[in-house]
Order: C-alpha cells, then structure tokens, then sequence
C-alpha cells in the first residue's frame, strides 16, 4: 500500500501518515502540562514529534504502529511534527517499515563468497568461508549501525563485501601490498557488529555484549577464537598471518579518538582503514539531504560540511561534450559567478554586485563556505570568503 513519506513532507503541510513508534516519553512544559515527545520512522527516515493535547496518559509501545495527524514544522533547521491526533490502524505490520537497502542481500553473500574463493592463501580462505557460511544467517540479518550508516537489515553484509572490493582495488595498485589480506581483512572488520546489533521491530538496538564491548574488539576476540577450530594455529606462520588479519580488524577506526584499539601498523592495515572510510562515507552521501542543485545539507559525519550530491556528480558528467563552460573557481549550476578581471572580488553575474547581492537577485551561493556564513543571496571573495571590503581587494 502505497504511503506518505517524511522526505516527500514540506515544512506547513498537514498530514495524515502511517508511522513506527521508536521512542515516546511523557514530558512537561514550563507550565507543568504534560505532553508527549515521540520519535516516528517511515520506513525510511526518522522525525520527532510533540503531542501538546495529549490527554490520555497512555504512552505507545515501541514498534507500535500510529496513524499520525500532524502539521509538520520546522525547530533549529530540522523538520519535526506538532502532532494534533493519534489513531491505531490495522492496514500496515511491522514488515511493511523494517530498514532495507532494496538490495538483493542473498547475491551480495553470493559475492563474498566468490571473493573468498579467488583467495590463493589457504589460512586466509579457509577462515573467511568458515566465517560466512556459519554466520550466514546473522550476515543476511544484522544492520551496519546504529545510526550514520549502512542502518538497516543486513547492512553489515553489504558494507563489508563494498570495503573488500575497495581494498582488493587498492591493493592491486601497491605492488607491495598482500591482496589476500586485504580483501580477508576488509570482509571480516565488521563481524563484531554480528554480535553487537540486532533488530527490534524497525529499531536497530545494541545487545548486552555491543554495550560493555567494542565490536573492533568483539570481531577480534571471535576470530581469535574461531581460528583455533579451523586452522593450523599451532603452525608459527599461521599464527603470524592471523596476527596481521587480527590487527588489521583492531586497528580498522585509523585512530583511537575514533574507536580504534591501535591505529594501522601495516600497510594493509591502512588500507583497510580507508576502504572501511570509503564505503561509510559513500553510503552517508547516499542518504544525504539535498540542499538545492548541487550541495547536501551538512553532513555530521563527514566533517560536518555540506557535499556535493551523488546525482549532481551523475548529471555533470552525464553532459560530455555538450558541459557548460566553467572557470577554475566555478562548479556548472543555472547561476554562476565569475572572477573579475581586476581584484579578487568575485562578481555575481546576475546583479553584478561584488558584496551582498540586491534583495531580487536569482543568485545561489557557489561556494560550500557560503552555506556556513554568508546568507543566500550573497558573494564572497574567493580567498577569505569575505562578503564585505577585505585585504584582497585588488589584488
């Protein structure tokens, strides 16, 4: 049955939309009325949402599901609801919002086991086809996160196999780098996240031992621990290659700070480090907000900067031959804006001021700093991204 989605909801609406409960608390105002702060999934995004009329005393269950009457607002840049009525509804069951990828999971398990069996070293793909096959329910089952990225059914599986072939790319490049511990590497860093995460309902929620262990640790302890059944670990070369897997796991975060056990201290280690990077941040991007044409909203995770969309990316270069022209400063977009001849105040092309444009200027702001400090409507120079008189001024 087809349904309203939160991404598809403009702030001003009024809505009548099926949702998940993944969180409710009776609350108070200043005032000492109760309401009821609730944080709602589609299926796909999550919003929160505060019933000020709620009267009944009855908080919903988590995983519950609430025909939700609302009028969608807008607090600190974020869309929320102010909810005006609260049904049950039968129509819909829990399957109808579980996370999902759309991503046919039981071909990318396929792929990894492909990738195993392109191994030449056998330690290596003995224990990563012992790995997979016995966990094979939990790879087809367990989420990435949390929250940030790859949160949804079966995400672990998909982020790994993704982190392997970036490895397996990385590593043909660096004629130095051993290709079969890379790609053993990168498919197995995630596997304490087997044993860290489940779902509940449409919550993805840590288990006791995700709370007191790192998965870092939890997937290191587990192949320490499982090698000893299925390979010659009493072979010193042995040992000394599951040593390095084993480390490259610990130390795929790059820094403590980041929740790594050691930082890399092999090359592989490293490489695995910025394929897990890679992967992550592709998926975050993935799922980025769009903030007009070109850029995404900040992105938390990643620096907390705007982007550029992946579809942008597409569309410049689904162009060709027939790109529009651009400058060295500018990126392609309906309005540009160029760098006069003298000074290096950047001009807008539409109104032509060299400051803040006029109040009827079309213009958009080319550079991502514009979105940190520069209202819409406005220019900067391309040094210090000033929008009045600076030092640059003729330069």
């Amino acid at each position: 049955m087809s349904r309203r989605k939160i991404a598809e909801c403009e702030v001003g609406d009024q809505v009548v939309m099926p949702l998940v409960v993944t969180g409710a608390n009776a609350r108070e105002t200043k005032a000492k009325k109760p309401y009821l702060q609730m944080d709602l999934f589609d299926g796909f995004e999550k919003i929160s949402g505060n019933y000020w009329d709620w009267a009944s005393g009855k908080i919903p269950e988590k995983n519950s599901i609430l025909l939700v009457t609302a009028q969608v607002t807008e607090w600190q840049g974020v869309k929320q609801l102010n909810i005006s009525k609260l049904n049950t509804t039968t129509d819909y069951t829990i399957a109808d919002f579980m996370p999902s990828s759309g991503i046919d999971v039981n071909a990318i398990f396929e792929g990894a086991l492909t990738m195993i069996d392109d191994m030449d070293d056998p330690t290596l793909k003995t224990l990563c086809a012992e790995a997979y096959r016995q966990l094979k329910a939990k790879w087809l089952s367990i989420p990435g996160a949390i929250t940030i990225h790859h949160a949804y059914a079966a995400g672990a599986l998909i982020h790994s196999v993704e982190a392997a072939c970036v490895a397996k790319a990385i590593s043909c490049a660096i004629a130095e780098a051993n290709e079969d511990l890379c790609v053993a590497a990168a498919l197995l860093h995630d596997l304490g996240k087997l044993f860290s995460y489940r779902i509940n309902g449409v919550v993805v929620e840590y288990t006791d031992e995700g709370y007191l262990f790192d998965h870092t640790f939890i997937g290191a302890n587990f192949i320490s621990n499982f090698a000893d059944k299925v390979c010659d670990s009493d072979n010193p070369f042995v040992q000394a290659k599951l040593n390095l897997l084993v480390h490259c796991i610990l130390s795929h975060h790059g820094k403590l700070e980041f929740g790594a056990a050691v930082p890399p201290k092999s090359l592989e280690a490293h490489i695995v480090d910025r394929a897990d990077g890679i992967s992550a941040a592709a998926e975050i991007l993935r799922t980025a907000k769009p903030q007009g044409e070109i850029w995404t909203e900040r992105v938390w995770a990643l620096e907390n900067v705007p982007h550029i969309q992946l579809a942008y990316t597409d569309k410049i270069f689904a162009y060709q031959d027939e790109a529009p022209l651009m400058n060295e400063y500018n990126l392609p977009g309906d309005v540009s804006t160029s760098v006069p001849i003298s000074g290096s105040r950047a001009t807008c092309t539409a109104c032509g001021s060299q400051g803040a444009c006029l109040p009827s200027c079309p213009s958009v702001p080319t550079f991502a700093d514009d979105y940190d400090n520069h209202p819409v409507n406005s220019t900067c120079c391309v040094i210090c991204n000033s929008t009045g008189p600076c030092e640059h001024d003729g330069v």
